[in-house]
């Protein structure tokens, strides 16, 4: 309810402090103890308070290239079941950006581990999809000049 509304919203008054000390690096990671600080429930918080700016950055970076990667593997895929699969990637990998505003995702080894376990497979799904279409057409110069994630 409104309790749980009002706690969370509270992570940003207490936390702003130790933000505006280390605004562009952060704290360091793993420095920023729930026992000590208390919980912030929101992933993207923690993360500015533990990795600054830059450390923001790069967690969206991640989700947008997991995104980018499935999607791309996605456009190359020749039937139903595969163009599935890395929708199925994208609507993973774009619920998890989601959820990590609602809850501290990194701080779960479980979500954490699935997190990244889902953004390898974007990865390798790209490169088997791309290697896939160059196979069904001839080579040529834009194929060969193609950039992350075979686009």
């Amino acid at each position: 309810g409104s309790t749980s509304v009002v706690t969370r919203t509270s992570d940003y008054s207490r936390d702003w402090p130790y933000i505006v000390q280390r605004p562009i690096t952060g704290r360091g990671f793993g420095t920023f103890i729930p026992q000590v600080y208390g919980f912030t429930d929101n992933a993207y918080l923690h993360e500015l308070v533990e990795g600054g700016i830059l450390g923001v950055a790069a967690l969206l970076v991640l989700y947008l290239a997991g995104a980018h990667c499935s999607a791309a593997g996605r456009k190359r895929a020749r039937d139903e079941r595969r163009r599935a699969f890395g929708q199925a990637l994208v609507g993973s990998i774009a619920a998890a950006a989601v959820a990590s505003a609602t809850f501290d995702s990194l701080d779960f080894p479980m979500f954490a581990g699935l997190m990244f376990l889902l953004l390898g497979m974007a990865g390798a799904y790209a490169g088997i999809m791309t290697e896939e279409s160059r196979k069904l057409k001839p080579f040529s110069a834009t194929v060969a000049s193609q950039d992350l994630c075979g686009e």
